[in-house]
């Protein structure tokens, strides 16, 4: 009887999880922290989308790929990670500049630009080129 508890227990909240709120389309975007609506609004802005990358009077394109890695950029091989509704952690394993291994970056409300201290403690700024399609 106490595991038919624990069991419709479990149903239920799943059942009230989903009448209450967003479902994630996509649940393996839960990996790169997309884990309700406004993350996983971020992760359709950055992901499939072009982006500028604005350091000391230099431009570089970079790009998200949806598995957490920046699949297009001047740096080494940094992982990405949703940790707010529009801030992201850029991870570089092997350290980049002066020895920084972290970098945060922090999107205006449309997703559309952000901001950050670099790797070397510059200031920086992205601003997307071209939208993802995919996104709404």
């Amino acid at each position: 009887m106490k595991h038919l508890i624990v069991a419709l227990t479990c149903i239920l909240s799943f059942v009230a999880s989903l009448q209450a709120g967003f479902a994630i389309p996509d649940p393996a975007t839960q990996a790169v922290g997309a884990t309700d609506e406004e993350t996983y609004k971020l992760y359709q802005a950055v992901t499939g989308a072009e982006w500028d990358y604005l350091w000391r009077r230099t431009t570089v394109q970079i790009a998200f790929g949806p598995d957490g890695h920046i699949t297009h950029g001047p740096w080494g091989h940094p992982t990405w990670r949703i940790i707010g509704s529009h801030t992201i952690l850029l991870k570089e394993p092997d350290g980049y500049g002066k020895g920084a291994t972290e970098m945060i970056i922090r999107f205006n409300p449309e997703l559309t630009r952000w901001t950050c201290i670099d790797w070397s403690k510059g200031r920086g700024e992205g601003i997307r080129r071209k939208p993802n399609p995919a996104a709404n």
